[in-house]
């Protein structure tokens, strides 16, 4: 896995909307369930949205988020 570093990674208007839709519908799910999204999660879910990381760099720093 990379370092992480705040790295642009090229996007599309499009899939950067793409994106934010995929984690806005995840919100709304977990608001379902009863469960509010930190700010360090949505800031994370931002930094992939603006193509700052890759979906695998998003899911490794949740997990290292929520297992801290």
């Amino acid at each position: 896995m990379s370092d992480l570093l705040h790295r642009p990674i090229p996007i599309t208007a499009e899939e950067r909307a793409r994106r934010q839709d995929i984690l806005d519908e995840a919100r709304g799910s977990v608001r379902l369930e009863g469960i509010e999204v930190d700010d360090t999660i949505v800031a994370i879910g931002q930094r992939y949205v603006a193509g700052e990381i890759t979906l695998a760099e998003h899911g490794e720093l949740i997990r290292r988020y929520v297992d801290a």
